[in-house]
């Protein structure tokens, strides 16, 4: 556990929160704890954590050269989670996370080569003249011919295909379906390296995610559900207004950015909204900000729908899951724990496996 002085550092929510977060999508706990325990300060949390995942990567690199293909694969995950965290969190500065991110990418893209349980495959979506990358996930033992229901997994605001992996794609490819994971405009590397910011028009982005999935031989491609993560839930609604759709999951659920977002209200200049809107101000942000609204699109989506919220949300305003539901009309249900952080991230042991059930059972039934 980290000592005193580092202990004042983590008492902060989003610091506290932000390690919650690495540790539910696969970050080993303890090893978190030891890099944790030499983080006094914000300045310090780049530079601890990059140089663990360093220390991870050169880990899987000597497991691989001996042979040790299970433990290189687990090794560069550890490395990509550090890496991730070091890029994602509290550094405003691009030209200093941007780095550290692609090393997580190609970290994570070592893991993924070393994967069979299950097997990942690199694809790329083209979308405006950028290639989107993401990944695709085939489930195990197949028979030739054999075609199953496929899910497209889409994360927030500073989430990443790599983050997507524990956000439900490798647990949802473990229970016999497709997964397609990606980075769209806003996120990964289409934001970093080809400044492709945020969009609120992603049923455009996602329409193009779907033809994608099919053209792959064994995917049902009648059955297609979307699961959304914090933004993610307001970027995979819009989404699901394409007919393809057959069911959609709205994970620690967005409404309206402007006025349900509580980073909004305290800091609209946040590193992260700056980051993937291009804008600089306060009040450029809350402009930009004011088309991601759902009021008019939720109504529109006629597949089932499950919500999820939780009523100690630090990041989204409590109400937000309710009129959501309300939004989506009948074909929807909520799903709200009264003492959950954002995502519920406290409750994934328990919610993750219902809300991947409901999505299967919705599919097959369509």
């Amino acid at each position: 556990m980290p000592t005193t002085d580092a202990a004042r550092f983590h008492t902060v929510l989003p610091v506290a929160f932000q390690t919650m977060r690495l540790v539910s999508e696969g970050l080993d706990v303890f090893e978190a704890f030891r890099v944790l325990d030499r983080i006094t300060d914000a300045g310090d949390w780049h530079d601890r954590m990059a140089a663990a995942g360093d220390d991870w990567a050169q880990r899987g690199a000597d497991a691989e050269t001996h042979g040790h293909t299970l433990s290189a694969e687990r090794a560069f995950r550890q490395s990509a989670g550090f890496y991730l965290g070091a890029a994602l969190w509290n550094v405003p500065d691009p030209a200093l996370t941007t780095p550290t991110y692609m090393k997580c990418v190609a970290a994570f893209r070592r893991a993924a080569a070393l994967t069979t349980h299950p097997a990942m495959t690199p694809v790329t979506i083209p979308f405006e003249g950028v290639d989107l990358p993401g990944y695709l996930y085939r489930p195990e033992g197949l028979s030739d011919g054999e075609k199953v229901p496929a899910v497209i997994v889409i994360g927030g605001t500073d989430a990443t295909k790599e983050e997507a992996d524990g956000l439900g794609a490798r647990e949802l490819a473990l229970r016999g379906v497709a997964v397609l994971t990606f980075d769209g405009p806003g996120q990964g590397e289409p934001l970093r390296l080809h400044n492709l910011v945020s969009r609120p028009d992603y049923e455009t982005v996602l329409s193009r995610a779907i033809d994608v999935l099919e053209t792959v031989d064994f995917v049902d491609t009648g059955r297609i559900g979307l699961l959304g993560a914090s933004l993610g839930t307001y970027y995979a609604t819009r989404g699901a207004t394409d007919p393809r759709v057959k069911a959609l999951v709205c994970h620690g659920s967005i409404f309206d950015m402007v006025s349900e977002s509580t980073r909004m209200q305290t800091r609209p200049d946040h590193a992260n909204f700056r980051l993937i809107t291009g804008k600089t101000s306060a009040e450029d942000i809350r402009a930009y900000f004011a088309a991601y609204n759902l009021a008019e699109i939720a109504p529109t989506v006629n597949c089932p729908v499950l919500v999820v919220h939780s009523g100690q949300d630090n990041i989204v305003a409590a109400d937000s899951g309710h009129r959501l539901r309300d939004a989506f009309g009948d074909n929807a249900e909520l799903v709200f724990l009264e003492d959950g952080l954002h995502c519920c991230i406290e409750y994934y042991a328990r919610l993750q496996p219902r809300m991947y059930d409901w999505l299967i059972d919705r599919l097959k039934a369509a």
